[in-house]
């Protein structure tokens, strides 16, 4: 029994590390992707341009080498945000607050109701999009695309972000921001007040 005890001590001290740390919650990220594509694999079939991208994904997202975690950083995209939100004219706090709100920067964030990635952008949408929501920086170009366009068809960037959250049938079918806590809190936050 001896010799057991040295391996599980450096196992421990090894475990205990930031390094192991993030390691193990990146893992459960790309798990969690996983288990997102398993559960709307006939969703993803019924689009078929990103079904098969989705599905060639699903056998590389179990685990992630100790060097491609640097790629995943929340700094490497706030450039490319602040560049996004400059190229579709979005006010760049809107747009980071945005980013926070939906997934405080976790490009592999997925939520219950099927949103992916750093800007949670549905399926459908990212399909509309022409963008691999899986993408980081599709993600984020699509994300902020697709904030301009609510913008541009509601003229304010209340009832832009209402679109956003509860979705532009919502917004018009209330004549403004919907009557959903959710929606109403979103709003608030994103907008900073």
């Amino acid at each position: 029994m001896r010799p057991t005890l040295p391996v599980l001590g450096i196992i421990c001290v090894w475990a205990t590390t930031p390094l192991a740390q993030e390691f193990n919650a990146l893992t459960l990220n790309f798990q969690g992707a996983n288990s997102f594509i398993e559960r709307n694999r006939l969703e993803a079939s019924k689009s078929s341009g990103m079904s098969a991208e989705l599905f060639a994904l699903r056998g590389r997202l179990v685990t992630i080498p100790p060097q491609a975690q640097e790629e995943l950083l929340p700094s490497r995209f706030y450039e490319y945000a602040l560049s996004m939100a400059e190229q579709y004219d979005i006010p760049s706090q809107i747009f980071f607050n945005l980013i926070t709100a939906e997934s405080n920067w976790n490009p592999v964030a997925s939520s219950d109701a099927g949103a992916i990635g750093l800007t949670q952008l549905m399926p459908r949408t990212a399909l509309e999009l022409g963008v691999n929501p899986w993408n980081a920086q599709q993600n984020i170009e699509g994300g902020a695309r697709y904030l301009r366009q609510q913008h541009d068809s509601f003229g304010s960037w209340d009832l832009a972000l209402a679109a956003y959250n509860a979705g532009p049938g919502a917004v018009t079918r209330y004549g403004g921001i919907p009557p959903y806590k959710e929606t109403q809190d979103y709003v608030q936050k994103v907008l900073g007040r």
